[in-house]
């Protein structure tokens, strides 16, 4: 080989591992926040996000301790819907693998659909819950209180990438 092929190769190298090292610092940097919805949250951010509830509603002890009750039940019902979904996804995805007739997969999306629907009522009816435990004037910081929930629900943070372009 001349020099020339040699020198290409090595600046080529050279070019590759910069790549590679900009690659991965930009990994790192900007490292995906896992997908969680509603009652995925872990225990010490919901129960963070209680306190934060709290403190926006200006809750006394009484309050407090009826909101921490409704809490707790609306994660119980979110998470017993949340596992009848999981079993009906798992059967819709296992058709996948299955050579058998896929003529009920419409009834098992429309299941899912009604468990859908049957959470934001729940969650509807927990904001509800939580409204009758206010004192008038208390009223004022609901709606910041239903604002940071629902953006907690839903994840809504300027941090998440962009999601990736089908090719």
């Amino acid at each position: 080989m001349n020099d020339k092929h040699i020198q290409f190769y090595k600046w080529a190298l050279i070019a590759m591992i910069l790549l590679n090292i900009g690659l991965l610092t930009f990994l790192v940097i900007n490292k995906p926040q896992p997908h969680r919805l509603g009652n995925n949250l872990p225990p010490s951010e919901r129960k963070a996000f209680r306190e934060v509830a709290a403190h926006i509603l200006q809750l006394d002890e009484q309050q407090k301790s009826q909101f921490i009750e409704l809490t707790k039940k609306h994660n119980q019902q979110m998470r017993a819907i949340e596992m009848k979904q999981k079993k009906i996804l798992k059967v819709y995805f296992g058709k996948l693998l299955e050579k058998s007739d896929t003529t009920n997969a419409n009834q098992l999306i429309g299941e899912v659909n009604k468990l859908e629907k049957e959470k934001i009522e729940v969650t509807y009816e927990h904001f509800e819950e939580v409204k009758s435990i206010l004192k008038e004037n208390q009223y004022i910081d609901y709606e910041e209180f239903v604002d940071k929930a629902l953006e907690k629900l839903l994840l809504e943070t300027k941090k998440n990438p962009p999601h990736p372009k089908d090719f």
